[in-house]
């Protein structure tokens, strides 16, 4: 029985521009392993049968098992040099392990295996084309791999046409570790339409189920529920909470015990919200209306000197007195208040 190639994740990501000034931080011993999943539909049951078949053809290199019959596929990185890295590819089918292929990344050429990117990427950045339309940076966000938080670069590239009498349409979203580069997710969704033969969709999940990378630390990392909320790292109220961390907390002892305490508790429960937010608009919404006031309270800090450490100690609980006002004394008060008034209407 022949082993699976990984000739599937080339076809959907082959070879693209990185940036001129790319920063590659990969490491020999980094390695990923995926789960993937593919599913196929369509109104006309002979084409979604033989777009499947040539799917998992195309996945797995044999017609005995599909792509569901895979435990795992594995990209490791055996070497790294000044220009290039060398990569292996291995899969596991029914418990037997296999290495297929071996080959090499050119960091410093005008293209390269999109398994890693540059880690000096922004949001915005446009990292590249492919057949599937023009590949840029969205975002940057926390996600949840083996139990593991991690930070990513979020990558999109979406593309329409409409050649020949045949209209499809592809959007397709990555996930790349931001320490080392390596891609950890891929979510793509192409659908085609025509008038004889109808209309198929695929869908392709590519998720990491095991890493060895290094360890992150999410001390200077991003303001996951504010960013989920307002929509961007770039948003005003985001940028605000950056500078106030960067530029007045994380600048003196006190500021930064606070942020390292404080972020052992927020990272332990911010993915989850923020992943969460981008499900549910109704959730997003009620989470904006819940944190803009403590946002605006923030905000005071930005207009004052925190040079000192008792400076940054006193506004830090003058803040904190203000925001548990807010949130815990005037909600308690009008909830005490109302209680009165139903009181003293039905003694009446």
């Amino acid at each position: 029985m022949r082993f699976p190639i990984i000739f599937g994740l080339i076809l959907l990501l082959f070879f693209i521009p990185i940036l001129a000034n790319a920063e590659m931080n990969v490491q020999p011993g980094n390695w990923v392993k995926y789960r993937m999943d593919v599913n196929v539909d369509s109104d006309n049951d002979f084409i979604r049968i033989l777009v499947g078949q040539l799917a998992n053809q195309a996945f797995t290199g044999s017609e005995d098992y599909s792509i569901q019959d895979l435990d795992w596929l594995k990209m490791e990185v055996l070497e790294v040099s000044e220009s290039s890295a060398k990569v292996q590819s291995s899969a596991s089918a029914f418990g037997k392990e296999s290495r297929v292929a071996t080959f090499w990344i050119e960091k410093n050429s005008n293209q390269m295996f999109d398994f890693v990117v540059p880690t000096n990427l922004k949001v915005g950045d446009r990292v590249g084309n492919n057949d599937y339309g023009t590949i840029r940076v969205t975002d940057i966000i926390t996600r949840t791999y083996d139990g593991n938080s991690r930070e990513v670069f979020v990558l999109e590239s979406k593309s329409s046409t409409n050649e020949s009498g045949t209209v499809s349409e592809s959007i397709i979203k990555r996930y790349h570790d931001k320490t080392t580069g390596v891609l950890l997710e891929l979510d793509a969704k192409i659908t085609m339409a025509n008038v004889l033969l109808g209309s198929v969709t695929a869908e392709l999940v590519l998720k990491s189920i095991e890493f060895s990378l290094p360890s992150q630390s999410i001390s200077g990392g991003g303001c996951l529920i504010a960013t989920a909320t307002f929509g961007s790292e770039l948003a005003p109220q985001v940028q605000q909470l950056r500078e106030l961390r960067d530029n007045s907390l994380l600048q003196t002892k006190y500021g930064s015990a606070f942020m390292n305490t404080f972020n052992e508790f927020y990272y332990s429960f911010s993915p989850a919200i923020a992943d969460y937010e981008r499900e549910n608009l109704i959730f997003k919404e009620a989470v904006k209306l819940a944190i803009t006031p403590m946002i605006s309270s923030l905000s005071i800090l930005n207009h004052v000197d925190m040079t000192s450490e008792v400076e940054v100690l006193g506004y830090g609980i003058s803040v904190i007195v203000l925001n548990l006002g807010m949130y815990a004394v005037i909600p308690t008060i009008v909830i005490v208040g109302i209680k009165r008034k139903l009181k003293n209407r039905n003694t009446t």
